[in-house]
């Protein structure tokens, strides 16, 4: 009975805070991701590139005015609307990031999170007890994560990787450039547009590589062209004067290094940006990474090129046999997850350059 008398009177002997100020920490993440993902859903920061009333609003998207004046208040909350004379408006990081006709615009990227975050998180449970959550791979390159990659990459990783190239010594002699493996096209379309003498090809399987045909619409890209194909297959081409690799297994298979120099002209480029693989460092997103695979893979078991270790030492022995001369090593920085970097490596192709 002292027992009893004694719990009811007595405190823990841990702070509750430590557990409810982590929960409410927690909490308020998730509850915000979830006001952003469902404002992109609806439009909302499309509406705001202009101030408009919380009525207006909720007549352009079909909802509540009452509804939409609590979210326009947690997007106020949240930084990404503003409020001057009763309407709302877009602050700068939601025009520039969370607006679908922004050129930096992340809304494919929040709708890959959000989906995942239902497919892995949500049934975190269930997944530890039954195995990874298995994806279609051409339907997840096609709808999540080629759009995604593209919209990650004009964060600054690409405009990085430009200026990289543009700054190379004999550049302004480029005249031929291939993407291997080049999925949305944009570093293909960057670097054709920095001269009016280059032309570029992408190339990529059949399902994948008419994604980049949106952008080369949007960005006017009438030099730069498609190639279907599969590269441990297929041909690719010759005579380039640079070809770029970028996350994809183009830029990790040793096997591939004779077609990629043998495409080369003398003193041509092979620049190769990839991560460094392995598991992320941050505990979460290593976790993340066994949720789910693609059917038939076994992605921690070399079956996803991420995984695979970037510029080993045979890796590099390989360069030098296939004629291929390293001469710049530099991190990149990927602004989409906190510390996380890939490497870039530039090649020639010729001896003594």
């Amino acid at each position: 009975m002292d027992e009893n008398r004694l719990f009811f009177i007595r405190d823990p002997e841990v702070d509750p805070q430590l557990l409810f100020g982590k929960l409410d920490a927690a909490l308020k993440g998730f509850r915000e991701f979830s006001l952003i993902s469902a404002a992109v859903s609806l439009g909302i920061f499309d509406v705001c590139t202009i101030p408009v009333t919380a009525g207006e609003l909720a007549s352009r998207i079909s909802s509540d005015k009452e509804m939409c004046e609590l979210i326009c208040e947690a997007l106020v909350t949240a930084g990404l609307l503003g409020y001057n004379n009763d309407k709302y408006a877009d602050t700068k990081i939601a025009s520039t990031y969370l607006t679908s006709s922004s050129p930096y615009s992340q809304v494919h990227y929040i709708r890959q999170l959000s989906r995942m975050g239902q497919d892995l998180w949500t049934p975190l449970a269930e997944i530890i007890h039954n195995g990874p959550f298995q994806y279609n791979k051409e339907v997840f390159f096609r709808e999540y994560s080629l759009p995604a990659m593209a919209e990650n990459a004009v964060s600054g990783r690409l405009q990085a990787v430009i200026r990289a190239i543009i700054g190379l010594p004999g550049f302004a002699g480029v005249r031929r450039v291939l993407d291997l493996g080049g999925g949305h096209g944009l570093y293909a379309i960057a670097i054709a547009a920095q001269h009016t003498g280059i032309e570029a090809w992408v190339f990529d399987l059949p399902h994948v590589v008419t994604l980049a045909k949106d952008y080369l619409e949007k960005f006017r890209a009438g030099n730069v062209y498609l190639i279907q194909g599969d590269f441990f297959k297929d041909s690719f081409g010759d005579e380039y004067d640079l070809i770029i690799s970028s996350s994809n297994p183009s830029g990790k298979s040793i096997e591939l290094l004779p077609k990629i120099s043998s495409a080369l002209n003398y003193g041509g480029y092979f620049v190769n940006i990839q991560s460094p693989g392995g598991l992320p460092n941050d505990p979460f997103q290593a976790l993340e990474y066994t949720l789910w695979t693609f059917q038939g893979v076994n992605k921690l078991h070399g079956g996803c090129t991420k995984d695979q270790a970037f510029m080993t030492p045979e890796y590099r022995d390989a360069l030098i046999e296939n004629n291929l001369m390293i001469i710049d090593e530099q991190d990149i920085m990927d602004h989409y997850h906190r510390d996380t970097w890939v490497r870039l490596v530039t090649a020639r192709k010729g001896q003594g350059i």
